[in-house]
């Protein structure tokens, strides 16, 4: 075979290899600018799941720690008193402790009792468990206490649930309904309408850009 022949058939393989690269190369660069935003938007939503997690455990960790103490205040035989380290503490986060178990979403019991007002006369008198909860009165005490691991366990169930995969994908598939219960728009049909557009939008976002990488 002539050199100039075997030049030139070297030289078109050499092209076509080329060209092929460079296609390579252009499919490569526009799946990575279409899977760029996703990218993004997927770890937006892990850092944010990440966040909400830490946020529900030091919440669990602080009850926890409450629980402890609450447990050793209501059951020790002495006068609760402030020169006592654990009473002190108790009643500095008494505050913080009563947002966090109410903000936990629990119904907060009212209680009845007698209350002495002189002479041998006593009146009824009602009262929030968690407005007097460091008060060693009978019952009001394991009221309480029952009220803080109830919390607890809220806190701890919230932040497994948002270090759950699963709940991630719920979120994602169902996030108009969850955004209009959020934003506490309950009527059932705006939200089934609202999330058949999401559905169908998101279905044809995926053909769309399926169609575009072809």
């Amino acid at each position: 075979m002539p050199a100039v022949l075997r030049f030139a058939i070297g030289a078109a393989n050499s092209l076509n290899h080329g060209q092929r690269f460079v296609a390579s190369g252009r499919l490569q660069s526009v799946k990575l600018r279409l899977m760029h935003p996703l990218l993004v938007v997927g770890a937006v939503i892990l850092i944010i799941f990440i966040f909400r997690a830490l946020y529900f455990h030091l919440r669990f960790a602080f009850l926890r720690k409450v629980e402890g103490r609450h447990h050793t205040y209501a059951t020790k035989k002495a006068k609760p008193s402030y020169s006592d380290p654990n009473d002190r503490w108790l009643e500095e986060h008494s505050l913080t402790v009563k947002k966090y178990v109410l903000e936990a979403g629990l119904d907060e019991p009212v209680e009845k009792m007698m209350q002495p007002v002189g002479f041998g006369y006593a009146q009824p008198v009602t009262f929030r468990v968690m407005d007097n909860w460091l008060v060693l009165k009978e019952g009001l005490a394991d009221r309480a206490h029952i009220m803080l691991i109830r919390a607890k366990g809220f806190y701890r169930d919230q932040r497994n649930q948002n270090l759950n995969p699963l709940h991630w994908g719920e979120l994602l598939v169902f996030l108009p309904k969850q955004m209009l219960e959020f934003l506490g728009v309950g009527q059932p049909w705006l939200m089934n309408i609202t999330q058949l557009v999401y559905w169908v939008g998101m279905l044809s976002l995926a053909v769309y850009q399926a169609l575009k990488l072809k």
